[in-house]
């Protein structure tokens, strides 16, 4: 669960490589620039290119007015071995970037993959959410929720609707209603992971249940909170 925190740095990396990318080249074939409403608009084979990332798809505009883009119709980014693809992408002045429609993020160089209907992040909040079917996955393990959302300055995740996690150093899946994760800072080896709502958990043969169940990464144990059930497996 160690790197749960940096589901949110996979988003910032993201917006840093795109959100300067409009002063790169734009090529398409059609270019069209309206003098009054002082927009852009690019039609097929969009393609857009900053000498390290490149992104493409099928349509794109942009406003001058408020420093606003879309790119949309199989959007396609990629920097290195890093990649983003989404049905629509957004990007706004308050460096904000919204992708929406089958949106992947595949950041080979960290071994970290996330996924959901729709994807969001503020670099100057630092608050990023992924809406409806959200997967997460690294290393140590697997996040299922319908709703994710993450504090990346805080180093605070929270997962609603519904939570299956697979935690593969520590042997554990478990289930329950919302989950909140939280660390001192970045490097932090504090992590821990509150389960909540019918909390069911499972490691080694060994199970969990109750209305909390708590992880502390640190000491690498399994607590519950409120009236429990352990079931061993001897």
């Amino acid at each position: 669960m160690k790197n749960i925190y940096k589901l949110i740095t996979v988003i910032i990396f993201t917006f840093l490589s795109v959100g300067s990318v409009f002063a790169a080249d734009i090529t398409a074939d059609e270019l069209v620039y309206d003098s009054q409403t002082k927009t852009v608009s690019a039609t097929g084979n969009v393609v857009i290119n900053d000498g390290e990332s490149t992104i493409t798809g099928a349509s794109g505009k942009y406003d001058f007015n408020d420093k606003t883009a879309i790119l949309s119709g199989g959007v396609n980014y990629t920097k290195n071995q890093d990649t983003l693809s989404c049905e629509t992408l957004y990007i706004y002045s308050d460096k904000t970037i919204n992708g929406k429609g089958n949106v992947e993020l595949d950041f080979k160089s960290e071994n970290i993959f996330l996924s959901g209907d729709e994807i969001s992040y503020n670099q100057n909040t630092g608050i990023g959410q992924i809406n409806g079917n959200g997967y997460f996955k690294s290393q140590d393990g697997i996040i299922r929720a319908p709703q994710i959302e993450g504090h990346l300055k805080d180093v605070l995740i929270t997962a609603s609707g519904g939570v299956e996690i697979t935690a593969y150093t520590q042997n554990v899946h478990a289930t329950g209603n919302e989950l909140i994760y939280t660390k001192s800072g970045t490097y932090g080896t504090d992590g821990k992971l509150v389960l909540k709502g019918n909390a069911v958990a499972t490691q080694n043969g060994n199970r969990f249940e109750g209305p909390e169940l708590v992880f502390k990464e640190e000491e690498k144990v399994i607590e519950t909170n409120g009236r429990s059930t352990m079931t061993i497996d001897l």
